[in-house]
């Protein structure tokens, strides 16, 4: 081969490589911005579940704003872990809240979700932890752990008023909302 035909190979070969590495590139790029974007939403997705959280564990009218939001619009469909925190700050908020008027709008938000076995399991978790801590400090506070107690099977017994979650586990039942024990609001 002739240093014409070496050169104009390499310079081919050249070219070629240069199509391939703008192509990688160019693809590169692009799921560099797929990624970014997926993030992003990632992120957005969380950021709102940790808002609703704080709403839901904040002062009684946040919570009573995101109970009635979840009544007027119901429990998200697509995102599970969302609503088992939703869950969980709506079951702490049952212990916690003293306003009648709250608690009324966080029962009737649990007795619309639709898988009532989660409710009673969060129920039974708090009040093992609830049983553990007081058994702990030897019977002191126990009227403090009466209250919680007593705030938990407030809840259960408005849930499963129609029976054990296995026995109805789908979301709706009778809509009145009982009343539970009495609170300052």
């Amino acid at each position: 081969m002739d240093g014409s035909k070496i050169a104009s190979f390499a310079s081919s070969a050249a070219a070629i490589v240069a199509v391939i590495l703008s192509v990688i590139s160019l693809v590169s790029r692009r799921t560099d911005r797929r990624e970014a974007e997926r993030l992003r939403e990632a992120d957005q997705r969380e950021a709102r579940r940790e808002s609703v959280v704080r709403a839901l564990l904040g002062e009684k009218e946040s919570v009573a704003y995101e109970a009635y939001s979840i009544i007027e619009h119901g429990w998200s469909t697509m995102d599970d872990e969302g609503n088992r925190d939703r869950l969980n700050a709506l079951c702490l908020a049952a212990v916690f809240e003293r306003s009648d008027r709250a608690k009324s709008l966080i029962f009737r938000a649990l007795d619309n979700y639709p898988q009532k076995r989660e409710i009673k399991e969060v129920i039974d978790k708090l009040m093992r932890v609830f049983d553990r801590y007081y058994d702990q400090k030897k019977r002191e506070d126990r009227e403090v752990k009466q209250t919680g107690t007593d705030r938990l099977q407030s809840l259960e017994r408005a849930i499963f008023r129609n029976g054990s979650p296995g026995e109805d586990s789908s979301c709706g039942g009778n809509k009145e909302t009982p009343s539970a024990e009495t609170g300052q609001d």
